[in-house]
């Protein structure tokens, strides 16, 4: 039977140390994207995950502010599990997302299509932006 070396002095004094240590905190646990907030509207829209079909329908809550600014609370079709919030924000203009993903959009006639990291597509109808 082959025996393992002495410990050093150095070695050892890890051990212990990483024995005594206290054990890492627990990661907590996942939440969604986005603070609870209060919707001034809310309804559904078309949109889809993977492909732009917009054959799905998400359910999204909307608070509208200043300067036509918006921010769609929407349930994410391409999240697993399915549920998950994504956060859609607007100002200026311009689409961007909670999280840092990447949104771009298109305005049609009736909604502006938004896409966002090319995975998740929906069609955000213009009455909900304006109120009516």
């Amino acid at each position: 039977m082959r025996l393992a070396p002495p410990l050093t002095a150095a070695a050892f004094g890890l051990l212990a140390l990483g024995a005594c240590a206290p054990e890492p905190p627990a990661a907590p646990p996942p939440t969604e994207v986005g603070p609870a907030a209060a919707f001034s509207g809310g309804g559904e829209m078309p949109c889809s995950a993977g492909a732009p079909t917009y054959d799905a329908s998400c359910v999204f809550g909307i608070s509208r502010g200043a300067g036509g600014a918006a921010a769609l609370q929407v349930r994410n079709p391409a999240a697993e599990p399915i549920g998950i919030q994504r956060v859609l924000l607007l100002q200026n203009e311009v689409w961007t997302t909670l999280d840092g993903s990447i949104a771009e959009s298109e305005r049609t006639e009736d909604a502006t299509l938004v896409v966002v990291d090319e995975t998740e597509f929906y069609a955000v109808p213009h009455a909900a932006l304006t109120g009516g």
